[in-house]
């Protein structure tokens, strides 16, 4: 491995408003890695400046962790399906609209399954073959998910798929020998984050007397008798999870907190997709730099993502990788 890491949270898009990204820097200090820079992102990236980012993402010298806010993994039985298989899988029901991790996650955020995840508004988790809008962008761009033997193997596609906790423990070697790309879910992972101090902190305030974590847009969202700018919104959470963040990477403050009138802060909290992908990056850093604090849930037939080490997610979550 090189002296650099390019860690990348991404938030794929297809429509005008385009893709959104954050890259994070690391580099290496001795035994340790450091965040050097975290570039000002654009706000609007077209699919094709997207794909010439990708491309030199994947040739670069150093090695690249892409974080992506979108499903990369298929039906249960994929793990064992290869191209040239002639073998009729043995389907279930749910391959081609929920996987197992959505299904668990949704049981944690709705347990009276109201469909919308409406215990916590704002924070949803949709199955993946149900109306995920990422969909058509990640297949080009990565040739991810696989659904099944007229999909390229593993093995031919452009990033290796991290898809177990063996694969984060091994990051450093993977990332050695090509870059990587990895699943996470950004609104699951901040509620992941903040669920437990929405009770007695003074900086959750706005979200605990609105009975609302929606952030998303940029229009006034109303809820009860309150009326709040999703950019208000985002920067009540975005200072909570510094809080959090603070105690795990204690060099991320001083860079998000740029003095510069157009940082990365100000970005975040100006447009969500960039909120997304910023909270997609932190959780990269974290797998290259603190593994303990962040795990990779679930496995190749369960479907996969990066989040927060919390008791949550490993009681609802913590057997999957077994499936």
């Amino acid at each position: 491995m090189g002296e650099k890491i390019t860690v990348v949270g991404l938030d794929p898009g297809s429509s005008d408003k385009g893709t959104a990204f954050v890259e994070i820097t690391l580099v290496r200090n001795q035994s340790d890695w450091r965040m050097d820079s975290i570039p000002v992102p654009d706000t609007k990236t077209s699919p094709t400046a997207f794909k010439e980012k990708l491309i030199g993402w994947k040739e670069r010298k150093d090695s690249a962790l892409l974080v992506w806010d979108a499903p990369l993994t298929g039906p249960h039985f994929d793990e064992k399906y290869k191209p040239d298989s002639v073998e009729v899988p043995l389907y279930e029901s749910g391959d081609f609209t929920r996987r197992d991790i959505e299904k668990e996650l949704q049981s944690i955020l709705d347990p009276n399954r109201t469909d919308a995840c409406n215990e916590f508004p704002g924070i949803s988790v949709l199955g993946y073959g149900s109306g995920c809008p990422h969909m058509p962008i990640t297949q080009h761009m990565l040739g991810l998910p696989r659904m099944g033997r007229f999909h390229a193997d593993y093995d031919d596609l452009p990033f290796q798929l991290l898809s177990t906790h063996q694969d984060l423990i091994d990051i450093k070697t993977t990332l050695a020998e090509k870059a990587c790309v990895v699943e996470t879910h950004p609104a699951v992972a901040m509620w992941g984050w903040l669920q437990l101090d929405l009770e007695h902190s003074a900086g959750l305030a706005l979200i605990r007397d609105r009975s609302s974590w929606r952030y998303k847009g940029s229009k006034l969202n109303e809820n009860l008798d309150f009326k709040v700018a999703s950019s208000v919104v985002r920067e009540c959470l975005l200072n909570a999870l510094m809080e959090r963040w603070r105690a795990i990477v204690p060099d991320l403050a001083n860079l998000l907190e740029d003095a510069n009138p157009e940082s990365i802060r100000d970005k975040a909290i100006e447009d969500d997709n960039i909120f997304d992908a910023l909270i997609a990056a932190v959780l990269g850093v974290l797998a290259v730099t603190n593994s303990k604090a962040v795990k990779l849930y679930g496995s190749l037939s369960a479907g996969a993502m990066l989040l927060p080490v919390t008791k949550n997610f490993d009681k609802a979550l913590g057997e999957l990788s077994a499936r």
